[in-house]
């Protein structure tokens, strides 16, 4: 099953390279091999280019289990204090670790946040980077004003 085209950039474990802009069958992201584990991806991407859409879709499709950081940290709050000047909080990326250890040990997990540099190597197969044209972000992103401020003011 293909799913729309979607722009998608990143490398999988192994060297194999993802095409940009290209229709991409995900349909195989997360089919259990019988000596490996599970898939672990992540989904980042500036807030609108589309990460929860296409995460939530895939996970559908796949049988996969999908996690967003943002739901996890605001239903565990696992913040380290707050950002006054963003008017938002401060994850506490170790404890957003230490969260998420167990269910990416078993595999076949959708992760879904705007970066993945605290996150362990180790935890994902696969990396989606997704990106949009800023005037295409810019109308997505409208009633989003924390995001707007974030991205297009600061």
């Amino acid at each position: 099953m293909l799913l729309p085209n979607i722009l998608l950039t990143g490398q999988a474990r192994g060297g194999e390279a993802l095409g940009c802009g290209q229709a991409t069958d995900l349909s195989a992201v997360g089919r259990r091999a019988p000596e490996r584990v599970p898939c672990r991806s992540v989904f980042r991407g500036t807030p609108g280019v589309g990460k929860t859409t296409l995460g939530k879709e895939l996970a559908s499709r796949s049988g996969l289990k999908y996690i967003n950081v943002g739901d996890l940290a605001r239903e565990g709050q696992l913040y380290d204090g707050y950002d006054e000047e963003y008017d938002c909080p401060i994850l506490d990326e170790d404890r957003v670790v230490d969260e998420l250890e167990n269910q990416m040990s078993e595999g076949g997990v959708i992760v879904d946040y705007h970066g993945c540099d605290f996150f362990p190597e180790r935890w994902f197969h696969i990396v989606f980077v997704l990106r949009a044209d800023n005037s295409v972000l810019y109308k997505r992103l409208e009633t989003r004003t924390k995001a707007l401020h974030f991205l297009f003011i600061s």
